[in-house]
């Protein structure tokens, strides 16, 4: 969606653009997470075109069952677009025993 050129508005028009500026906001914060939360949504061009729909289905996925048991989610994960530099995640620790499994299906290309 564009917003309406700035000459001559109605009220309508401006009523429109400015929800559409704070929609766009939102909408790209939550890109903004996702990309950080998921980095492999950075790397579009190493995944093969056909996993593309998956992948994104599950970062989503992944994502809001991140956000209902209230994983922190750490700024410094965001994307630095201007420098180009990814931060990596810090290990979290849940009081649970870790195991390799979910590792080795997180990083497998079959996905």
């Amino acid at each position: 969606m564009k917003p309406y050129p700035s000459r001559h508005l109605t009220a309508a028009e401006e009523a429109f653009n400015t929800t559409l500026g704070r929609v766009r906001v939102v909408v790209e914060q939550a890109f903004g997470h996702l990309k950080g939360r998921w980095q492999i949504l950075l790397k579009w061009s190493e995944v093969q075109h056909e996993f593309v729909p998956k992948i994104a289905t599950a970062c989503c996925i992944l994502h809001k069952l991140c956000q209902e048991q209230n994983e922190v989610f750490r700024n410094q994960w965001l994307p630095v677009r201007q420098t180009g530099r990814r931060f990596p995640q810090p290990p979290v620790s849940t009081g649970h025993q870790q195991s390799e499994e979910p590792r080795a299906v997180r990083d497998s290309p079959f996905f």
